[in-house]
């Protein structure tokens, strides 16, 4: 929580009658009910694109990368901070079953970060093929190591290469009619893999010019994130994503969950603090009464 956002807060309970004690009480519960920062998964082979989704997101020269070198793993992560307390952390996970050597390490580190992530992306090329190791993947290494409700959103990357890739309109920057139909193809097939809606399943093309970025899909992708997130992880992700990648809806949606943050913490501190405060203002109330009566 920023200093903007404490001494706001200070203001609103002052308005209640608070004290400075019970003011700092209520933030230190607030600090601790958002905990660290939000964690979030990159998955997908090399060249699958996360590199250039998470800066297409974020807005930083991010190198999503992950080695494997003479049999130790470095788990490879980034964290993004706006300067004051709020930050978020970012993790590369490569794809298993594409290299038999290197896959047993590669499921020690799914061991270790998929526990602390709040979303996973899971990046697919779109003239790639899914194929029944992914399925098996999810079900092996990825869903016994997350958190109960740890949403998986699946991504479909350069969309703009899908077959027939002549029929990429580079003006309106979208897929032609049968690209379409065979990037809905994709998406049933991905959300197969981790038993989601193909509707579920996000569509993105990104390109990188000298002078601008292109960019499909992303905004849609983020409103997303921000919906499957926790409330408590709601804000302090969106407040990282850069301009171009938000929306109203992604913002309300994130500004909501931190109001339902705060009326959470506000109403556990009132179960075990308000017959303080209760008796408190009872006593306020009385010397005022008895001061006001005496002739």
């Amino acid at each position: 929580m920023s200093d903007e956002t404490g001494s706001d807060l200070d203001g609103r309970l002052d308005e209640f009658g608070m004290t400075e004690e019970q003011t700092q009480a209520i933030q230190k519960q607030l600090r601790k009910r958002i905990g660290g920062p939000p964690n979030i998964a990159f998955m997908g082979q090399s060249g699958v694109g996360k590199s250039s989704l998470c800066n297409a997101i974020f807005g930083k020269d991010v190198a999503l990368v992950s080695d494997v070198d003479e049999g130790t793993l470095k788990e490879e992560s980034y964290e993004l901070s706006l300067g004051d307390d709020t930050s978020i952390r970012l993790f590369d996970l490569p794809g298993i079953g594409h290299n038999v050597g290197r896959d047993g390490l590669y499921r020690k580190m799914y061991r270790n970060i998929l526990p602390r992530c709040d979303v996973v992306l899971w990046l697919f090329k779109a003239d790639s093929r899914a194929n029944a190791a992914d399925q098996k993947v999810f079900g092996m290494d990825i869903l016994p190591n997350l958190k109960s409700g740890t949403p998986v959103i699946p991504v479909i990357t350069q969309s703009d290469k899908i077959d027939p890739s002549f029929e990429w309109n580079n003006d309106a920057f979208e897929a032609g009619p049968t690209q379409k139909e065979n990037l809905a193809t994709k998406q049933a097939a991905a959300a197969k893999i981790v038993k989601r809606e193909p509707n579920d399943v996000a569509v993105i093309a990104i390109h990188t010019l000298p002078d601008q970025r292109k960019i499909l899909g992303v905004k849609e992708l983020v409103q997303q994130i921000i919906h499957e997130l926790p409330p408590h992880r709601q804000h302090a992700t969106f407040r990282h994503v850069k301009e171009q990648a938000t929306s109203a809806r992604a913002k309300k949606e994130a500004e909501e969950g931190l109001w339902t943050t705060v009326k959470r913490v506000v109403q556990d501190f009132l179960v075990k603090q308000g017959p303080v405060i209760l008796e408190e203002a009872g006593k306020a109330l009385m010397r005022w009464w008895t001061k006001s009566k005496k002739v």
